[in-house]
């Protein structure tokens, strides 16, 4: 058992240096110490994901190249059937975003390899779509990337249910800074909450904020999530109805958009310009 282990030891050692030796693209002969390799495993429903990161160097990329020719099977669950689509994207604020779609109908799992820039706060995004469109499961995660080994794990969860949840977390920061800062509010106070493209009936970011700062409650605000009304699953843009609370109850409806480098749902407007 020893000597046929190391005789396949010894001939994957002679195909990465025939590669090398051609200059072959599949398993690129350089290593970068600014970039990390990350493979991305999606299976289990299609409701978890596993992250894999380590160094960028020739033997990883060996080993993922390898490990992609023999496709083991590194889940035991099948992704289910109505899951069509698996959308991966990575975003940073210093770093040009990464997207790629797969089709998975009918496989148990699927894995890919990116080459992904070092840096901070590297956000890693995993979507489950259906034929339709529709997102069924979403997940995300966060990581520093330096080339160490790190394996993540991502829960994937009803993406709705996701959706709520995220609004409701911005509309209760966003009160609780109006209600907090009172008479010193300021537009920078409420800059995080909104879109850098906000636009509402013809008001920009900043024409907004200097309306609602000057207009700002003097009694507590709060602000809750009543209904869905759209989805745009392309563009994670959400048409909700909100419920305003100061002395009385009002409801109106605002434009939320997903951050893909925060990864909070921001107010982003009707985008109408008048």
């Amino acid at each position: 058992m020893k000597k046929y282990y190391l005789l396949n030891i010894i001939a994957i050692l002679i195909i990465i240096a025939f590669l090398i030796s051609c200059g072959s693209d599949t398993i690129p002969s350089n290593s970068n110490t600014n970039t990390s390799l990350v493979s991305i495993t999606v299976g289990s429903d299609g409701k978890t994901a596993s992250l894999k990161i380590e160094e960028n160097t020739l033997f990883a990329r060996a080993k993922m190249f390898f490990k992609k020719m023999l496709r083991p099977d590194e889940v035991v669950a099948a992704i289910p059937t109505n899951v069509n689509k698996i959308v991966f994207l990575i975003a940073a604020s210093d770093m040009t975003s990464i997207t790629r779609e797969v089709t998975v109908s009918g496989q148990t799992s699927i894995t890919e390899n990116f080459t992904v820039p070092n840096g901070n706060n590297r956000h890693f995004v995993v979507d489950a779509y259906d034929f339709s469109g529709t997102i069924l499961y979403s997940g995300d995660s966060f990581s520093n990337l330096d080339g160490t080994d790190v394996t993540l794990g991502i829960t994937m969860g009803d993406f709705q249910q996701q959706v709520i949840d995220g609004i409701n977390v911005t509309l209760t920061d966003f009160a609780n800074t109006i209600n907090t800062k009172g008479s010193a509010l300021t537009n920078d106070d409420l800059m995080p909450y909104f879109h850098e493209n906000y636009l509402n009936n013809g008001r920009d970011r900043d024409e907004f904020l200097n309306l609602l700062v000057s207009n700002a409650p003097s009694s507590s605000l709060s602000i809750a999530m009543d209904t869905v009304m759209d989805i745009d699953y392309t563009s994670k843009i959400i048409v909700a109805k909100m419920s305003y609370t100061v002395t009385t109850t009002a409801y109106a409806i605002e434009f939320f958009i997903y951050d893909t480098i925060t990864g909070k749902w921001l107010f982003y407007g009707n985008q109408m310009t008048g």
